[in-house]
């Protein structure tokens, strides 16, 4: 590992920049998508070798972050640590959570609150020809879109994967079509979503997964933060209570 690799307490601080720039090109470019009301529950940490992969879960330990899971997807593992101190940023249009029960996790009005981060190893472009690259830095933010009268998280995980999966999908399906239409009739930029993450990743077979999502890419966002070009992401639920619910599942072998 080179010694000139940023640490990660030189990420954690850039974070709140990266957001803020994140959001204001969002709101900018999609003004017509409901982020304001939509908590950003956790953000990408990318890294270039699995070197830097261990060296991040090293430091997230010694920082006192909770390990939430490690997982092999598409054939590399993705950590995922919820930190004890936020990423705060401010957000003067962040009119608080809508999710259930009052979630408060996501910060107070113009205050986001980010605790958890995903760092994902590199992925095998080929097998037997290296890592595909990312620049080290931060490379996206996920929004949930679930609404204050969605099924809590007991709710679902006593459903089942395959139940709670399929209101995933359809929710978010609903959510594409109806902020397709909202863009069209208020005469916004028209929205080109990347559809490849409702494939999701679920364990159940036929099944999408609860953890599916609509991604837009903005390759302009070089001036966004470290990592070069940025995404945003906007699924069901926040990813720790996706990890909640399908460690429960996995523990009940629904």
């Amino acid at each position: 590992i080179s010694a000139d690799l940023p640490t990660l307490a030189h990420h954690l601080a850039e974070a709140p920049a990266f957001l803020d720039r994140l959001l204001q090109t969002l709101y900018a470019a999609h003004p017509s998508l409901p982020t304001s009301i939509c908590p950003c529950d956790h953000i990408c940490l990318r890294v270039e070798t699995l070197a830097e992969y261990a060296l991040r879960k090293q430091e997230l330990e010694q920082l006192g972050a909770a390990l939430l899971t490690e997982t092999t997807i598409a054939g590399r593992p993705i950590a995922t640590f919820r930190l004890q101190e936020p990423v705060r940023v401010h957000d003067a249009r962040w009119q608080g959570s809508a999710l259930p029960d009052g979630d408060l996790r996501f910060g107070p009005k113009w205050e986001r609150h980010v605790y958890v981060i995903e760092l994902p190893a590199p992925k095998a472009r080929v097998p037997g020809k290296g890592l595909s690259v990312y620049s080290s830095g931060w490379e996206h933010a996920e929004f949930a879109v679930a609404a204050s009268d969605s099924p809590t998280v007991p709710d679902l995980i006593a459903s089942g994967e395959a139940a709670a999966s399929e209101q995933a999908w359809e929710a978010m399906n609903v959510f594409m079509t109806e902020q397709e239409r909202t863009a069209r009739g208020s005469g916004a930029v028209e929205i080109s979503w990347d559809k490849r993450g409702m494939r999701g990743m679920g364990r159940v077979a036929g099944k999408p997964g609860v953890h599916v999502d609509l991604r837009l890419d903005f390759p302009e966002g070089k001036e966004a933060g470290s990592g070069g070009p940025f995404s945003v992401k906007y699924h069901w639920r926040p990813l720790e209570d996706v990890i909640t619910m399908e460690e429960a599942w996995k523990a009940k072998g629904s």
